[in-house]
C-alpha cells in the first residue's frame, strides 16, 4: 500500500512494504480469488514537529488490519498472516519514531535548561566571564611556552587528586 506523506511543501511518497520512497503509484492486484484491490493513496499534513517513522509505522498498522481483516474474510490464511507482520512491523516503526521524538524532545529540552543557567550565571557574576577568559589567556600562554613543564605539573596535580580521592575510602 502507497502512502503520501505531506510535511509543509514537502511531498514523500512512502509504501507499507518497507522498500525505498518513490512517486510513481501502483496499480491494483488482484487476489488468489479474483478480488481485485485498488491501493488507496492516503495523504496526510502533519502539523508538528515528528519523527517519520512515526507516521509510516501507523499507516503500515493500519494497512496491516486491513490486509489481514481481507485475508481473514476470504480465508486466504497466508494474506491474513501477511496482513499482521505487517501491523506488527508498523507498531515497531512507530515505537521507534516515539523513542526518536522524546530524545530529541529531551536534547532540547536539556539546550534549554544550559541556556538559561548560562544566562542566570553572567546575570548574577557579570565579571566571571570576564575572569575566565583572562584566567584561560593566562594559561594558554603558559602551555605555549613551557609545554613539557605544564605537562608534568597536570601529571602532578593529576596524581595527588588520585591519593586524596584514594585515601578517602
Amino acid at each position: 500500500m502507497e502512502f503520501l506523506l505531506r510535511d509543509g511543501g514537502t511531498e514523500t511518497v512512502a509504501d507499507t512494504e518497507g522498500s525505498s520512497l518513490s512517486s510513481t503509484p501502483h496499480g491494483g492486484q488482484t487476489s488468489p480469488c479474483g478480488v481485485e484491490f485498488r491501493e488507496p493513496k492516503i495523504s496526510l499534513v502533519l502539523e508538528d514537529e515528528m519523527d517519520e517513522k512515526r507516521v509510516t509505522g501507523e499507516l503500515k498498522k493500519v494497512a496491516g488490519q486491513v490486509e489481514a481483516a481481507a485475508g481473514d474474510l476470504t480465508g486466504d490464511r497466508e494474506t491474513e498472516a501477511e496482513g499482521r507482520a505487517t501491523e506488527l512491523q508498523g507498531t515497531v516503526e512507530n515505537l521507534v519514531g516515539q523513542a526518536k521524538d522524546t530524545a530529541s524532545d529531551l536534547a532540547g529540552q536539556a539546550g534549554e535548561l544550559a541556556r538559561d543557567a548560562l544566562r542566570t550565571g553572567r546575570e548574577r557574576l557579570p565579571s566571571a566571564d570576564e575572569a575566565y577568559r583572562r584566567g584561560n589567556a593566562a594559561v594558554r600562554s603558559h602551555v605555549e611556552t613551557m609545554p613539557l613543564a605544564s605537562l608534568v605539573v597536570a601529571l602532578g596535580a593529576g596524581y595527588l587528586l588520585g591519593l586524596l580521592i584514594h585515601r578517602r575510602e
